[in-house]
């Protein structure tokens, strides 16, 4: 999955996925055995450069469809992210 946001001010963002996803192969998450949870990469929309404290967190105990995608990702800029599951 491949995401594009014009204008990041803020960070996190929150990644809401289908909470059955089975056949986009993003998982069932309905537990957090069922969870399939993604690869991040994030870069910088204005160079193109990799935004290494990009990071991806979430709840280990409710809403497993949920992700927020943190770190730097405030870039007052374009951003564009891959999560890959």
């Amino acid at each position: 999955m491949t995401g594009y946001i014009d204008d990041s001010q803020t960070a996190p963002k929150t990644l809401t996925l289908p909470s059955n996803a089975i056949t986009n192969g993003a998982g069932k998450n309905s537990a957090l055995n069922t969870r399939v949870p993604p690869n991040f990469k994030c870069y910088n929309g204005g160079t193109g450069a990799v935004i290494g404290d990009a990071t991806i967190t979430f709840s280990t105990s409710t809403n497993h469809n949920i992700y927020n995608l943190e770190g730097s990702i405030d870039t007052f800029g374009s951003i564009l992210f891959t999560l890959q599951f």
